[in-house]
Parts: structure tokens; C-alpha cells; sequence
């Protein structure tokens, strides 16, 4: 009975099977021979590698198209020329990544390239050639085993939002730039992303080594620019320009970069920022021909040309012409004349009393302000004459501030400079004009600032605090407290506060017993009650913790075992006029 439902079963079977025609057993024979398909999309795709007609399954790493591969390398080796690579998962590199054509990696945001623990190449990725290598959203990690991009002969690299990280190298002999390496004629661009925690072995005295640990770049390639705008620890500019035919540029365009090293060229490429932050700028010393062209127009240098040259800035005072930053001991380049309608221009001078003529031939050593002299040009029978409107420097407590003329037409430049009395900085500078509106001032060096000058008559006025970021005001007719800081200037003594006033959700909220105690008043808690009574000039007033007070809108908090209330508050009910500076945080109190 049971050989007949077996062959019942078998009979049903051979049945139900349709007979596969030969040019269809071809095709799939050749299918499966394939060492590559997709039988997914997206993350977790699978790649099925068959092996003695038995298939095993993994993970896609990387899919060009629709079609999947079980690692990058797998997947940059099958790619056409200007292909775009998706990673699906992490890749893991146990050798170089060479990039012999133009390919776009794309990270999606989430996924790295990192090298693997036996890796023992000197470059995790290398482009070379006249390729291009795109990098987007993606970490770079080299896993402290090796150099984490080389990109050399006229390549060219390019990160959009990528993260270059964990390259390592000994440092021995001719060996640096364990980030990335874009030497000979290869060119660089970042947009976004960062370059940091890359180390060598061996760099506290070389500066190749010690400058070149996240990036090392060549201004060399035909003119081209290498662009910065991302985060960058250690930068190192190798002016290399083989020719003074074969000038290239390095660029900074935004982001931050914590140390510059720039090494002069006996052909002169030229070094650029035009915004962004520079921590430290360093200049090398030229050793013959054509000087380094720097020019940090805008952005910040906060330590400005450190090592073994000083880069200076000569602002020209009294015309709209931009500053320049020149390099000790090097010439400023005498501008074209400027011109103002009304007004002949009559040189430059080193005073603005006009009494001796700039000398362009001399070498800069200093920050230096030219001023621009002019004539006022005679009024025939139906003309106008340009208006000049008055520029007032207010008197400055904590300092002094002077400014390049007195009067000027509209569209001037003027300078404005600033000095803090010892033991003060410079705080803020302001320029207004007749109906209040604010002035853009721009910084151009140390205590130096400009502005150009509106169609009104302007004041300027200067702030100044203490080391500590505290008023340079000691004011004798006010209580006066910083966001922070416990220390309270009380009609000029200063006492110890045991809470700060701070800011919560946009409000400044000040501790109440100090303030109403210090204006001569009393402050009295009710546990029971959670109630804070205030006497002050016969005036009682109440107010309970958690309640909100429907005139300002907030309730008074408890921090801290101290109670906070806006300093609006104060203004109006203690009968105390209030003022906020913005830009030393302080909050001065006068009744």
C-alpha cells in the first residue's frame, strides 16, 4: 500500500514539473555561474556566491545600481569610469584601495571605510593618475594601521561631508601626512566634514611632521586651487610650484582650522582665506626668489604668523580700499588712487594731521594705518559741493577710542581704534548713525575696526572689560552683576554673592534676597507657605514659588535653595531702573 501512495505521489509530481526546454537549462546554468547577483534591495541586500553548485549568502556592502557586491573592493574593481558607489554596509579594507578611475563613494551618513586589524599597507585609499575620487557622507578610519588617503600625481580629491580620521604613521625618514597626502600635482577640495585625530610617531620637531598630521596639500597643480571650508586640526601648505609658470593656490573658504603651516616657494604660489577661523597662522622663512603670497582678508587669525614671520595688516583709513596683510619686513602694495565724488585725492600719509607722505619702498613691521588725504574741490556757479557728515568718538570709560577723521562724505572707510587702560581688553565697538540704526564695523587687527560711512552723521563708541570679561566700569551709583559670576559690584565694593543670576528659556532671571537686600530692603521666606516676602521704602510685596506672575508672565523658581525672578521684576515693582549689556553680560541695577 504504501509503494503505491509513493508512486501515486511520483506520478503527481512528474505531472505537475514542466519539462525545461535546453536554451532554458543554458540560461540558468549560466545565472548561477555568476559570481555576482541581487536578490534584494536597499540595506541588507544579499550577495549569493555559489560554489560547487551550492550557493552561501552574506551581506552587500556596496551596490552600483541594482547590482550588489560583498565588499568595495570587489565593487570599485567591477565599476565603470564616473560610476557612483552606494555603500549598504561597513567596508573593511584589508589592503590599499586603489582608485584608478573617476568614482563617487556615497556613505549615506552611516557607514565607514576602515581598515582592518591586519592591514599593513602604507595607504588605506589612493587615487591616482588624472582620476578623480569623490567622497560623500562617509568616515574614513584608517584604524591607526596606516595612511588614510594618498592622492598623488594630477589626481584630484574631493569630500562633501566626509570624516578623515585614525590615520598613523611612524614618522621615520620621509614619511608624514598620515590623514590625507595630496602631493605632486594632485588637487584638493572639502566641503563640510572634518579632518582630525590623525597622528604621528615622530613629530615634535620636524614641521613637516608636526604641521602635517591631518593634511598636507601642494599649491602646485597649474593653478588650480585647493579649497578648504570643513574642520581641519593640522594643515600643512607646501608651496611646491615647480615653475613660475606653474603658480597653484591653497584656499581656505569657511570652516576652522586649528594650525597653518605655510612654507614658502622660491616661485611664489599663493596662500588665501577669505573666511572662516585660523587658530594659528605660521609662515616659513624664504629661502630665495618670489615670497608667499598671504592674504587673510576676512575670517579671524587669533595668533596670527607665530614662527618665524609675523603677518601685519596696513588698513587704509579715509577711501574704500580693503586692507592688506603683508608678511615683516615685506612691501605694502601702493593701491590705485581712490576717488571721492567732490574731493581730489592728494596722496597717502602715516598721520591723519597729513604731515608726512607714506613710503611704499620701506618695509612693514608693524599694523599700519595710511591715511588717504583730500582737497576739497571748488564750487562753480550751479554745483553742489559733496557733503560731509560728522563722526563724534564717544569718551570711553575703561579706555580710549579715536577715530581716522572727524568729518567724511558717504562711502568713506574709516578707521577706528581702539586702546584699553591697563589691566582692561576691548570689549565691543559700535557705530550709529542719527536714528539709532546700527552701523556694520568690521575688525581688520587688533583694536583696529572699520566702517564706511553712511549718509548721517555717526557716533562710535567703544567698550571695555576687565581680563575676567567683567565691566572695566567701577560704578559707584549701581549694583552691578554678570550672567555666571557670583562676584557683585555694589555701588562700587565688590561682595560675594552665594548664587549668579542666568539665563533661562530667553529670560535673565537674578537671585531676589541679594538684589533687594543690597538696595537697602529685606527679604523674608515662608516654608510652610512657599512664599518670599520683600520690604523695601514701606512697599511690601508677595509672591509665592510656582505662581505665575500674570504681569511678566513666568513664576518665580527656586535654584539652587535661592529664588529667581526676572529683572523685570526688580525694574518695576522695587521701583529700580535696569540695563542689559549684551556684550558683557552684566545687568547694572540704579534706584
Amino acid at each position: 500500500m504504501k509503494k503505491q501512495i509513493a508512486a501515486g505521489v511520483l506520478s503527481l509530481s512528474m505531472i505537475l514539473t514542466p519539462t525545461i526546454p535546453a536554451w532554458a537549462e543554458e540560461a540558468l546554468d549560466a545565472q548561477n555561474a555568476s559570481a555576482v547577483y541581487t536578490t534584494g534591495e536597499g540595506t541588507g541586500s544579499e550577495v549569493t556566491t555559489p560554489s560547487e553548485g551550492e550557493g552561501t549568502t552574506t551581506t552587500a556592502v556596496a551596490k552600483i545600481g541594482d547590482t550588489a557586491y560583498e565588499t568595495l573592493a570587489q565593487a570599485v574593481t567591477a565599476a565603470a569610469k564616473d560610476a557612483v558607489i552606494d555603500l549598504k554596509a561597513d567596508a573593511v579594507l584589508d589592503a590599499t584601495l586603489d582608485i584608478t578611475k573617476n568614482i563617487t563613494i556615497n556613505g549615506a551618513d552611516q557607514y565607514k571605510i576602515t581598515a582592518a586589524d591586519s592591514f599593513s599597507d602604507t595607504n588605506l585609499i589612493k587615487v591616482s593618475g588624472n582620476n578623480v575620487l569623490k567622497l560623500n557622507n562617509v568616515t574614513v578610519n584608517a584604524n591607526q594601521k596606516c595612511r588614510a588617503i594618498l592622492a598623488k600625481d594630477t589626481s584630484r580629491l574631493e569630500l562633501t561631508e566626509a570624516n578623515i580620521t585614525g590615520g598613523y604613521l611612524s614618522g621615520e625618514g620621509g614619511v608624514f601626512a598620515p590623514g590625507v597626502f595630496a602631493t605632486n600635482q594632485a588637487t584638493f577640495s572639502m566641503n563640510g566634514g572634518s579632518i582630525t585625530g590623525n597622528t604621528l610617531a615622530n613629530n615634535s620637531e620636524d614641521y613637516y611632521k608636526k604641521y602635517s598630521t591631518d593634511l598636507w596639500i601642494g599649491a602646485n597643480a597649474n593653478g588650480t586651487v585647493n579649497t578648504i571650508n570643513g574642520t581641519v586640526g593640522n594643515l600643512f601648505v607646501n608651496a611646491n610650484s615647480y615653475s613660475a609658470n606653474n603658480k597653484g593656490a591653497c584656499q581656505i573658504n569657511g570652516g576652522k582650522v586649528t594650525n597653518v603651516y605655510v612654507e614658502y616657494d622660491q616661485y611664489g604660489a599663493d596662500f588665501t582665506y577669505t573666511d572662516g577661523e585660523i587658530e594659528n597662522l605660521y609662515i616659513s622663512t624664504p629661502t630665495s626668489g618670489e615670497a608667499v603670497k598671504v592674504t587673510p582678508v576676512k575670517g579671524t587669525v587669533y595668533n596670527g604668523g607665530v614662527a618665524e614671520n609675523q603677518v601685519y595688516t596696513v588698513t587704509f583709513s579715509g577711501a574704500t580700499v580693503e586692507p592688506q596683510s603683508i608678511i615683516k619686513d615685506k612691501l605694502a602694495n601702493k593701491p590705485a588712487n581712490p576717488k571721492k565724488s567732490g574731493y581730489t585725492f592728494k596722496g597717502w600719509y602715516t598721520t591723519e594731521e597729513y604731515t608726512t607722505e607714506f613710503d611704499f619702498t620701506k618695509p612693514i613691521t608693524a599694523n599700519t594705518t595710511v591715511y588717504a588725504k583730500w582737497s576739497k574741490n571748488s564750487t562753480s556757479a550751479g554745483s553742489v559741493s559733496q557733503t560731509d557728515f560728522t563722526i563724534t568718538a564717544d569718551k570711553a570709560e575703561g579706555g580710549s577710542v579715536s577715530v581716522s577723521q572727524k568729518e567724511a562724505s558717504a562711502g568713506t572707510m574709516i578707521t577706528v581704534s581702539v586702546t584699553p587702560a591697563e589691566g582692561n581688553k576691548a570689549g565691543t565697538v559700535t557705530v550709529t548713525d542719527k536714528s539709532g540704526n546700527k552701523v556694520a564695523v568690521a575688525s581688520v587687527g587688533t583694536n583696529k575696526y572699520t566702517f564706511t560711512m553712511p549718509s548721517s552723521n555717526v557716533t562710535v563708541k567703544a567698550a571695555f572689560t576687565k581680563a575676567d570679561g567683567s565691566s572695566a566700569v567701577d560704578n559707584k551709583d549701581a549694583i552691578v552683576m554678570r550672567i555666571g559670576s557670583k562676584t557683585v559690584n555694589a555701588y562700587g565694593k565688590t561682595i560675594t554673592s552665594d548664587v549668579a543670576p542666568l539665563i533661562v528659556n530667553d529670560r535673565t532671571l537674578v537671585p531676589i534676597r541679594i538684589v533687594t537686600e543690597t538696595l537697602g530692603g529685606t527679604a523674608n521666606w515662608n516654608e510652610a507657605a512657599q512664599m518670599v516676602s520683600l520690604n523695601i521704602n514701606g512697599k511690601t510685596v508677595t509672591m509665592q514659588i510656582g505662581v505665575v506672575l500674570e504681569k511678566y508672565g513666568v513664576a518665580p523658581i527656586i535654584i539652587d535653595s535661592r529664588t529667581y525672578v526676572p529683572i523685570r521684576f526688580v525694574a518695576e515693582e522695587l521701583g529700580a531702573t535696569v540695563d542689559w549689556n549684551e556684550s558683557t553680560q552684566e545687568i547694572t541695577i540704579t534706584k
